[in-house]
């Protein structure tokens, strides 16, 4: 079973890292992460994308990856993937996307002939019983590969408080305690960073100072201000939609419940044929990152029904 503390989340796994891409010489890693105990065979994927406001953050980074997503791997003998990506303000949002595609394309195309030469046990990916997780911006990151991947390649998404709709400016001097910067800290932070730098993991707190501005102040730019990166708008743009699980704290800073209730709204407005399950519950940001199955009903009887659409027909 999954450990819960965060130094010893990953002792029960054998993590094997590799670059599924790289841009000029910078590598952007893919982690397969394999229970020790595994036996040979096909196993589903769960693909995990980090969190971080697409600022910060780091695919291992033991405190946000929940005791219980590994439970849920560990229970279906599944592999696990969890990449990072180019992060704001030093690329852009187009790269972000860019970086998405060429995750998948590896997933699809190498990730078999990787497994096979890193692992000694035989393994293979059973690519039809893919489910798709991610908290805050890794929520974003799914709800991308959804909308972007063919129709029924994504079994289905388990999401923890994504950012759904472009940010606006709220007037927070605070954020979970920490001081906000001013917006100009931003442009501080640019004009110290050598032109062609490219960053794709920041292990909090790195960063996360910046992630405060940039969100808070609504420093757009960065991300990008067309439909395609707006979710709660291009969710318009494509014919079907993947069965979603959705849950949120009500007490959270960074990311406004209300933009999940009105996200979900709009989901089973524009796709009515899309299953949805919206679980909203008491906390902030990152509610849920130290909870295992057995200890919350709610939480158990969600897993079960995401379990029930990840391997559905």
């Amino acid at each position: 079973m999954a450990a819960g503390e965060p130094e010893s989340r990953f002792d029960d796994y054998k993590i094997y890292t590799t670059n599924y891409k790289i841009v000029g010489d910078h590598g952007i890693e893919a982690n397969v992460i394999v229970p020790k105990d595994i036996k040979p065979g096909k196993h589903p994927l769960l693909v995990k994308f980090h969190g971080g406001g697409l600022i910060t953050g780091t695919a291992l980074y033991a405190p946000w990856f929940a005791p219980y997503l590994l439970t849920l791997a560990t229970t279906h003998s599944a592999i696990m993937v969890a990449p990072n990506y180019r992060l704001l303000p030093e690329s852009s949002g187009a790269d972000i996307l860019e970086d998405l595609a060429d995750f998948w394309a590896w997933t699809q195309n190498s990730l078999p002939e990787f497994l096979a030469s890193a692992s000694p046990v035989p393994l293979t990916v059973d690519l039809t019983h893919i489910l798709i997780t991610g908290e805050s911006a890794g929520g974003y990151m799914a709800i991308q590969s959804a909308l972007t991947l063919p129709k029924g390649f994504i079994k289905a998404l388990m999401l923890q408080y994504p950012n759904t709709q472009r940010n606006v400016p709220s007037g927070r001097t605070t954020i979970m305690t920490m001081p906000v910067p001013p917006s100009e800290f931003v442009d501080q932070h640019l004009a110290s960073v050598k032109p062609g730098t490219i960053v794709s993991s920041a292990e909090p707190p790195e960063r996360l100072d910046l992630m405060f501005a940039i969100l808070t102040h609504a420093r757009n730019e960065f991300l990008g201000k067309e439909k395609r990166f707006n979710l709660i708008e291009a969710i318009e743009d494509v014919s079907s939609f993947p069965s979603m699980w959705l849950m949120h704290g009500t007490e959270d800073e960074v990311v406004p419940v209300e933009r999940s209730e009105r996200f979900v709204e709009k989901l089973r407005r524009v796709h009515p044929g899309t299953k949805v399950r919206l679980t909203l519950r008491p906390g902030g940001h990152g509610f849920d990152t130290e909870m295992v199955s057995e200890r919350e009903g709610w939480l158990r009887e969600g897993l079960e029904w995401i379990e029930g659409e990840w391997f559905g027909e």
